[in-house]
């Protein structure tokens, strides 16, 4: 991997640095509503200290899923763990496919109405610091949370592991089993899509001939 390139390069600098599309309905406070629920520090000092019933809201947190992930031997602080991997990776200079954390707790989520979507975060080391990211859901939000769950994962992802071992990110891979666009959003996304014909013609007429919208 290189600096060279340079498209990719850009893309990821735009998710750290929460920039939103222009039509996106999900604005800046919206981002960072996203952005605190995966942020260890909100978790401790805020979320941990809210009464029962304010918590309640929240089915799952993913925060909680990779930093207080339950075992049958206790808690594993998942994303702890992988900075530590990454590091290993780092000094001996030898890449791994075993390094991932999970969100899924088969007691609690199997059958559950509301499980997590997010399902798995899987890292591997590139020579010069660069980091593969991979994000794996069982059921993804194209189009309303979308972009705020990127956002949140990927300053997560950086924050935690990457930015501590000084590297960077060289690719970000999201992987849905289902990805959908709810019926009640497909006006507006209609609408997006409408004034992106506009915006950007040439790249929807592509888009458009790719994967036949």
């Amino acid at each position: 991997m290189s600096d060279n390139c340079s498209d990719r390069k850009c893309a990821i600098d735009q998710i750290l640095n929460a920039e939103i599309h222009p039509f996106y309905k999900m604005r800046e406070l919206a981002i960072n509503k996203y952005k605190q629920e995966y942020d260890r520090r909100w978790y401790e000092e805020e979320y941990s200290v809210m009464p029962a019933e304010s918590q309640k809201r929240f089915t799952y947190l993913y925060i909680e899923r990779l930093i207080k992930h339950r075992t049958p031997s206790g808690f594993v602080d998942q994303l702890s763990k992988l900075k530590e991997l990454l590091g290993q990776q780092i000094e001996s200079g030898i890449s791994s496919n075993r390094h991932h954390a999970i969100t899924w707790e088969p007691d609690v989520d199997v059958g559950a109405e509301y499980p997590p979507c997010l399902q798995r975060i899987w890292i591997r080391y590139y020579p010069e610091g660069w980091v593969d990211v991979h994000f794996e859901w069982r059921s993804r939000d194209l189009f309303d949370a979308w972009q705020g769950n990127l956002v949140g994962l990927v300053d997560m992802v950086f924050r935690e592991i990457i930015s501590p071992n000084n590297c960077k990110i060289g690719r970000i891979v999201d992987k849905s089993d289902s990805l959908h666009i709810y019926e009640g959003e497909l006006g507006q996304a209609t609408q997006v899509l409408a004034l992106e014909r506009e915006r950007v013609p040439d790249f929807v007429k592509s888009l458009e001939y790719k994967y036949r919208v």
